[in-house]
């Protein structure tokens, strides 16, 4: 059977600039163009949040900004209009927060729906003392955790069925290096799933033309590993434990709230709750690449968050601040695993690994031509009640910067989360770097490409 996968962005995608601008905020008359195209195949389809709202703090930080809502009821509302008696569209509530967590699948976001006023949008925001203590999620700028995360959990659930995953955007850097770096790394990607990379922005632009076409699609790219990632799970901590190390060794820190030195693996990470500056895992993990502290391997089943209840976020249940830094002595840096075989191994839990040594960076992406795209002449009526000019894309909160060698003896720095709160740059391809094997203070250092094989 066929299946389509749909995994929606939400700022700047389904919360666009035509559902922004109005004082009703319709999540479905702002997109019932996309939704309009997407109803006319038969298939049934799977609906996943592909928002970097994959936790609680993420999506209550930015549900105010312009007045946008929380992202949970509204995909809810998206999948109950998808769903019809001829293509059956059921929703996955499935979010990285539950992976951190090792929480059930969909506990996290069934947890986020009891804050909600009854407007379905809205968080009730008096009854949230403390967001930032809620299961949260290393935040993933670029995505690949998330897609990667969604595709394997699909494959894994429908392993005899032909998966075509949508993933529908709107930002063009995101999708141009998702698409470069799958293209590049396709082993990554289970064999019968194929990735569909889409960039949508809503059904008009900031001077109210329409836009056209529509829906833009990059060229398909056809998984090749054997079978699902058993254990995508722990892959994802994988993957970020390997990012973390590697900005490390190249000299871009992650601060958390409350640490007075860098977060430098990720049990840090852990300690701080995941409350840290946002990484790029298309920007410093490559296949193969193993932690030098890799994370404890844990299940679902076995987690003290598995079982709800009424005391599930009482002080005695969620994770305590932590005020002191924490020190390693081991270097922070990881390398790409010894096997030059990279044939996919069934039954191999962690992503396979390859032979390239390419990254991927912030420069000028190359402009990738559409293989084809989907246009739909729409017949809305204008609904503006707020000028467009006046309305953000993103939230932004400017000012706060990397921990430099001149921090790590400061007092503490506060970093709140929002989407979109650093922009890392990825690391010059063959720059040699310094890494400090020992405390800033002593000499013995060492010289390493910022790639290598």
């Amino acid at each position: 059977m066929i299946y389509e996968i749909y995994s929606f962005d939400f700022d700047g995608c389904l919360a666009n600039l035509l559902y922004l601008s109005s004082k009703k905020k319709d999540i479905i008359r702002a997109n019932q163009g996309l939704l309009a195209l997407i109803k006319t195949s038969s298939n049934p389809k799977i609906i996943l949040v592909g928002s970097n709202r994959q936790g609680f703090l993420d999506d209550f930080t930015n549900a105010a900004d312009n007045k946008r809502g929380s992202c949970f009821p509204a995909i809810k509302l998206i999948c109950q209009e998808l769903n019809t008696h001829e293509a059956p569209a059921t929703l996955d509530e499935f979010l990285l927060s539950d992976i951190y967590n090792d929480l059930p699948d969909g506990a996290s976001f069934k947890e986020a729906l009891k804050y909600i006023e009854k407007n379905n949008k809205d968080y009730k925001v008096d009854k949230v003392k403390r967001p930032d203590l809620f299961p949260n999620w290393i935040h993933d700028e670029s995505k690949l955790t998330v897609i990667y995360a969604q595709m394997h959990k699909m494959a894994k659930d429908h392993p005899h069925d032909d998966l075509q995953f949508n993933f529908i955007d709107d930002r063009e850097d995101i999708l141009n290096n998702l698409y470069e770096y799958f293209e590049k790394y396709p082993e990554l990607i289970p064999h019968n799933v194929t990735l569909n990379l889409k960039r949508y922005m809503g059904p008009v632009d900031k001077n109210e033309n329409p836009i056209d076409p529509l829906v833009m699609e990059y060229a398909p790219i056809k998984g090749t590993r054997p079978e699902a990632d058993q254990d995508y799970r722990q892959t994802v901590k994988m993957m970020a434990a390997v990012t973390i190390e590697q900005m490390n060794a190249h000299d871009y820190y992650l601060c958390a709230t409350k640490a007075k030195s860098p977060i430098k693996s990720y049990e840090e990470a852990k300690k701080y709750n995941y409350n840290i500056s946002v990484i790029k895992a298309a920007s410093y993990y490559k296949p193969g690449m193993m932690p030098i502290n890799p994370p404890e391997f844990t299940t679902p089943k076995k987690s003290r968050f598995a079982i709800f209840g009424k005391s599930f976020f009482s002080s005695k249940n969620i994770l305590t601040e932590v005020n002191s830094s924490y020190s390693s002595s081991n270097p922070s840096f990881s390398i790409p695993g010894s096997s030059t075989d990279s044939t996919p191994k069934p039954g191999f839990s962690y992503a396979s690994s390859s032979s390239s040594s390419s990254n991927i960076d912030d420069d000028s992406d190359p402009v990738y031509v559409p293989k084809n795209s989907a246009n739909l002449e729409l017949t809305l009526d204008p609904i503006p009640e707020h000028p467009i000019e006046e309305i953000k894309d993103e939230t932004h909160e400017p000012g706060h910067q990397f921990f430099n060698a001149e921090q790590h003896e400061t007092d503490t720095v506060k970093v709140p989360r929002a989407i979109g709160l650093h922009r890392l740059f990825a690391p010059i391809e063959d720059e040699t770097q310094e890494i400090i094997l020992s405390e800033p203070n002593m000499e013995t250092v060492i010289s390493i490409p910022a790639s290598s094989n």
